[in-house]
C-alpha cells in the first residue's frame, strides 16, 4: 500500500475520531441505511449528501462542532445532525480538501455517517451489507475501491498502482474508497473517500 493512500485513510479517520458524546444508538441495519442513502447514493456530494439528510429532518450542527473539523486537510466541512444537539444526536461529517498539488486539481471529499458510541453495529453484518450493496467484495480488507453510480466496477488494481493512478483517473471519472473502520470507542464504521474533481 502506498503512503498516498494510507494518508487518505487517516483524513477519513481524522473525521470519524473527533469527539461525538453519547449519542442514539443504531443497529446496524439502520446505520447502513443512513450511508447508503447519504453517502453511497449521493457519491459523497457534499450538497446531495446535505439535501438528503435535512430531506430527513437533519439539523445543521452549531458552528462550534464544525469547527472541531475543519483543518488544512478538510478547509470545507459541513455537519448535519439526526436531532437536537441536546438529544445527543447521530452526525453527519461531510469534508472536502483542497485541490492535491501536483493531481491536476483532484480533491477529496470524505463522507462519514457517524454512529453513537454504544450503537449494536457488527462489523461482519456491516461488510456483508456493504458487499451486497456494491455487488463487489472487497480485494483488500477493509477498503472497497470501486467508481460508477451502478453497477459499480471494482478498481482495486488503481489503489495498488499508487496515488498518481488513482488521481489520473479520477480526472475523468470518480474514485471511492469506502473504508470501514472503527470510532474511537471501537464501534465499527463506514468513511466514504470520493478522489475527483
Amino acid at each position: 500500500m502506498t503512503g498516498r493512500r494510507t494518508a487518505l485513510v487517516a483524513m477519513a479517520a481524522m473525521v470519524m475520531a473527533t469527539p461525538a458524546g453519547a449519542q442514539t444508538p443504531m443497529s446496524t441495519e439502520t446505520y447502513f441505511q443512513h450511508v447508503d442513502r447519504f453517502c453511497l447514493s449521493t457519491g459523497g456530494d457534499p450538497a446531495l449528501a446535505t439535501a438528503a439528510a435535512e430531506a430527513e429532518g437533519w439539523l445543521p450542527a452549531p458552528q462550534a462542532m464544525v469547527d472541531e473539523i475543519v483543518n488544512p486537510d478538510a478547509p470545507e466541512a459541513v455537519v448535519r445532525l439526526s436531532g437536537p444537539v441536546d438529544a445527543a444526536p447521530a452526525r453527519l461529517i461531510l469534508t472536502t480538501s483542497p485541490p492535491m498539488a501536483g493531481q491536476g486539481g483532484v480533491k477529496v471529499r470524505v463522507c462519514v455517517v457517524e454512529p453513537a458510541p454504544a450503537s449494536a453495529i457488527d462489523e461482519a453484518a456491516l461488510s456483508a451489507l456493504v458487499e451486497a450493496r456494491l455487488g463487489l467484495a472487497a480485494a483488500i480488507l477493509p477498503v472497497w475501491t470501486f467508481s460508477g453510480n451502478g453497477p459499480y466496477t471494482d478498481r482495486t488494481e488503481l489503489m495498488l498502482g499508487g496515488m498518481e493512478a488513482m488521481a489520473d483517473h479520477a480526472a475523468t471519472e470518480p474514485v471511492y474508497m469506502l473504508n470501514l473502520m472503527p470510532t474511537d470507542d471501537g464501534t465499527p464504521a463506514l468513511g466514504l473517500l470520493r478522489l475527483g474533481h
